[in-house]
């Protein structure tokens, strides 16, 4: 009974940090790409 246990919150373990990392990888490129937005329209202006 306690083995099932801990198996079932080792996997819940698993898609937790999963799923934190899909998210870290998904805030990094969606910053990457505001920031790259941001120098862009920087140039612009300034040019």
């Amino acid at each position: 009974m306690k083995s099932e246990l801990e198996a079932k919150i080792n996997e819940v373990k698993g898609e937790v940090s999963a799923l934190r990392s899909d998210l870290g990888v998904l805030t990094e490129s969606f910053f990457v790409s505001n920031f790259l937005g941001s120098i862009k329209e920087g140039g612009e202006k300034s040019g």
